[in-house]
Parts: C-alpha cells; sequence; structure tokens
C-alpha cells in the first residue's frame, strides 16, 4: 500500500512505522506542496478506514486511534462513531493507529496472481508518472486555465499541488521560466486560431486570457512583427 499510494493521491505520502506494538499509517504532505484542506483529510482518512474494514475481517479493538491536525470541533462523536476509534485533534501528524496484530490478518480477497499482474501494471504507472516532465504539467494546467482569463502562478502551483517557490525552482531547473510558457503556448496558440476563419480576433483574444484585444495585438505584433488581422489574411490565403 505505501509502495502503490502515490496512485491514490499525489497530493499525500504515506509512511509506515511500528512502534511499541502499533502501527502508524502516517500521511504527509510532499515538501514545497501546500498541506490539503481539513475537508480532504477527513474524507481520505475516511475512505482507509473503510478500506481496511473491507479488505480485512478486523474486530474493532485493533483500531487504536485517528491523529487529525484539525482543531477539535464542538462534537466529536461523529468521528469517533464512524472512525470507530479515539480521535486526537490538533495532532501534529496525520495518522490512523492499529494494533500490530492487524498484520497478522489475511486479506478476504487475496488472490496471488492478481496481485502480481496488477503490482506490473501500477510498477509501470508509477514509472510514468515520475518521468512527467514539469513543463509539460505546468503547460497542461496553462491551457486549461486560459480561456478564465490569464492564470497567475498561484492558480496553476495550487493545481499541481505544490508551492509558487517549489514551480519555479522545478521549471529553472529544465531552463524554463512561468512568463516563457505562458507567452509560448500563448503564441503556438495564437498563430493555430488565427490560421481558421471562424473565431473573431475578440474570441482569440478571450480564449487565450487577454484583457482586451489591444492587449493581444500589441503581444501578437512582439511575436511575429504584424498584427494578428495581418497575419490571418496571409494564413488563410
Amino acid at each position: 500500500m505505501q509502495r502503490f499510494s502515490r496512485v491514490i493521491s499525489t497530493a499525500v505520502v504515506l509512511e509506515t512505522r511500528e512502534e511499541n506494538g502499533h502501527l502508524h499509517m502516517i500521511f504527509k504532505t510532499p515538501e514545497g506542496q501546500p498541506d490539503p484542506s481539513y475537508e480532504s483529510m477527513d474524507a481520505f482518512l475516511a475512505c482507509a478506514v473503510n478500506m481496511g474494514s473491507w479488505t480485512f475481517d478486523v474486530p474493532a479493538e485493533l483500531y487504536v486511534g485517528v491523529c487529525v491536525r484539525r482543531p477539535e470541533p464542538r462534537d466529536k462523536t461523529p468521528y469517533e462513531r464512524f472512525l470507530r476509534c479515539a480521535v486526537t485533534f490538533n495532532s501534529d501528524e496525520t495518522s490512523l493507529i492499529f494494533n500490530g496484530k492487524i498484520l497478522d490478518y489475511p486479506l478476504l480477497t487475496a488472490n496471488p496472481e492478481l496481485a502480481r499482474v496488477n503490482g506490473e501494471v501500477l510498477s509501470g504507472y508509477l514509472a510514468r508518472m515520475q518521468a512527467a516532465d514539469i513543463i509539460d504539467r505546468v503547460r497542461s494546467e496553462i491551457c486549461e486555465l486560459l480561456p478564465y482569463g490569464e492564470p497567475n502562478q498561484e492558480r496553476v502551483a495550487a493545481a499541481l499541488n505544490m508551492s509558487v517557490r517549489n514551480m519555479r525552482r522545478k521549471l529553472s531547473e529544465k531552463g524554463h521560466s512561468y512568463k516563457q510558457l505562458l507567452d509560448s503556448i500563448r503564441h503556438e496558440q495564437a498563430c493555430r486560431l488565427l490560421k481558421q476563419s471562424d473565431p473573431s480576433l475578440g474570441e482569440i483574444a478571450w480564449q487565450l486570457g487577454f484583457h482586451d484585444t489591444s492587449s493581444f495585438n500589441r503581444a501578437f505584433r512582439r511575436w511575429e512583427g504584424t498584427t494578428p488581422a495581418r497575419y490571418r489574411q496571409t494564413a488563410v490565403m
């Protein structure tokens, strides 16, 4: 489970620790990424607990406790009733704590051959995830956000679950900057859209996240040395 946790979510990293006869499953935020919201972690823990009950026939007493970083609510009864154990709020970490004997319980749906095949598939998927270039990820997010206005670095970094500083550092390591990527994407898409006769210049400016056609015209002159209208006349001939 720890090995393939990134397939489920990249917002947190799963670590395990055995201590004093207990198994601790600790969910940590990767370095340089913003902490997930309290609500998302509540849902994540609830899913983890339910998955455990579906996978193992575990008696309730083996669920020792849950630690969460959120402030203690006025009524913590719903948390304890759903999670089936004591809940510690205002904790330094987010974790599930089990009696170590849980490791001796077999999986109810154990299938060695299926586990082998799934392991090979997930290993390949993880390898592709790790090879994914930060430039492609940033470009993809910029393209998604452009129609809603100029995408700032904060929104893109948040969508990638990392801080602006970390995103800048990773782009710099690849020899790029956020401004360069945004500019190149707008340039590429502007040329592509202008080769079509349908969208007006105002519509293209809007799709590229410009405030108005004047801003789009100035940017296009910088890219191509001519106006969007003249470029279209030449391109569609």
